[in-house]
């Protein structure tokens, strides 16, 4: 983690096992292009974050909030993921979702009334489960 604090210019890869508090994901997505976070058990509450695109592979619980700004999320593995009543999403790919959610031509909806802002991607073979908050 300190490593970051050390790096000048913008750039490269970080792969980090374990997971990092707000603070340090904040600093570590100005200072390189991509990272991934390897973690056995994940469940993090992704709240106030902001990231263009984020990829998890693992199994965990996570909880989608309101003040989230994320444009596209890719999950590889079994997640049970609690969404936000005031976070519009739309999923791509199978998942089990709650009746109220809407099928439609771009994938399945939380909310039909707004617009979407988060893009979730279900890769082939996972087992994800949304629920609403």
């Amino acid at each position: 983690k300190k490593l970051i604090s050390f790096k000048k210019s913008y750039g490269g890869i970080f792969v980090y096992k374990g997971g990092l508090s707000y603070n340090q994901i904040k600093q570590l997505k100005n200072k390189v292009e991509k990272f991934i976070i390897i973690d056995q058990e994940l469940g993090p509450s992704v709240d106030n974050l902001e990231l263009n695109n984020a990829s998890l592979s693992g199994t965990g619980e996570i909880y989608l909030g309101k003040n989230l700004k994320l444009e596209k999320l890719v999950l590889n593995g079994v997640y049970e993921i609690t969404v936000s009543k005031n976070l519009p999403i739309v999923i791509s790919g199978n998942a089990e979702t709650p009746s109220s959610w809407i099928n439609a031509t771009i994938g399945t909806l939380n909310q039909v009334n707004e617009s979407y802002r988060l893009l979730v991607e279900v890769i082939d073979g996972s087992e994800v489960i949304f629920n609403d908050e």
